[in-house]
């Protein structure tokens, strides 16, 4: 063989050959992220503190919150992607805030950033730009330029939680939040249908669910109509349900119901979350007397 031919082969093997496959909790994204954010029209500065988990390898969500110098802020749930090293993100609807007015309402804004390695740290920096949309009060309102763009420079919050950590079963982690075990429940057969509604006044409250730390449903609204999804329970395995609170409506907490029945039965739980504690429940098999 050449030596042409050798050094091609080993440049091909030590580019991709001996890379490793990116995995979800290995993405640069994910993560919290703390910096400032301008906004060019009037000079003004906010503090920007982004929270970002995957959905799929290039798929995103999570919550960007920003902080004016008098304390005022706004917090967004948002989603995005993640390709070649570029990051898109989009503010899609306000879960909270505090200040805004109708004269100047809270800027809905879409991201465009880059992602780079400085020495240890990661950064995160680009531009923003507002698509004519702004919120105040739950008022969602279009129709003119609400706010000039901006510009953006984070940096990556070593030690952030955003991956799943256990500490026997006192404290869990998930997407950034701690897990309560709110309830464990025994069942007998090896399939359940669980049913989500809200368990209180109807309120906007919305949720995600992960089982088993996959996505199981995405930013649904509880409502009195019961949302149905089927589960699978291995015979020795626990399996944890973790519901996920994307806001908490008009009224906190995030409140939510779900009931199933097994040989004719009906069990209820009522399920209580927020932005910084996600609900959680462990189902398992009843063990054989036999």
């Amino acid at each position: 063989m050449c030596r042409k031919v050798k050094n091609f082969l080993l440049a091909f093997f030590i580019l991709f050959g001996l890379s490793p496959i990116l995995k979800g909790q290995d993405l640069p994204f994910e993560g919290m992220w703390k910096g400032m954010l301008s906004q060019s029209d009037k000079g003004l500065m906010y503090e920007i503190i982004t929270k970002l988990y995957y959905e799929s390898d290039s798929t995103l969500f999570g919550t960007s919150k920003i902080i004016s110098k008098t304390g005022k802020y706004v917090e967004f749930y948002v989603e995005g992607s993640y390709i070649e090293n570029q990051l898109v993100f989009t503010d899609i609807y306000m879960m909270k805030e505090s200040g805004g007015t109708l004269a100047l309402p809270w800027c809905i804004k879409k991201y465009f950033a880059e992602i780079i390695l400085n020495g240890d740290k990661w950064e995160m920096k680009g531009e923003w730009s507002n698509p004519d949309e702004a919120v105040f009060n739950d008022q969602h309102l279009v129709g003119k330029q609400y706010c000039a763009s901006g510009k953006f420079h984070l940096n990556k919050v070593k030690g952030f939680a955003n991956a799943t950590e256990n500490d026997g079963d006192k404290v869990r982690y998930f997407q950034g939040r701690l897990v309560e075990i709110q309830e464990i429940v025994e069942i007998n057969s090896d399939t359940l249908t669980l049913n989500f509604i809200d368990n209180n006044q109807i309120d906007n409250d919305t949720i995600t669910v992960f089982f088993d730390k996959k996505l199981i449903v995405k930013q649904h609204g509880l409502t009195y109509e019961s949302l149905s999804l089927p589960i699978f329970i291995d015979d020795e395995d626990e399996h944890l349900l973790i519901i996920y609170a994307n806001n908490t409506g008009v009224i906190p907490p995030n409140t939510a119901a779900i009931y199933f029945f097994e040989n004719g039965v009906k069990k209820e739980i009522p399920v209580r979350s927020d932005t910084s504690k996600s609900a959680g429940i462990i189902f398992k098999r009843k063990i054989s007397s036999e």
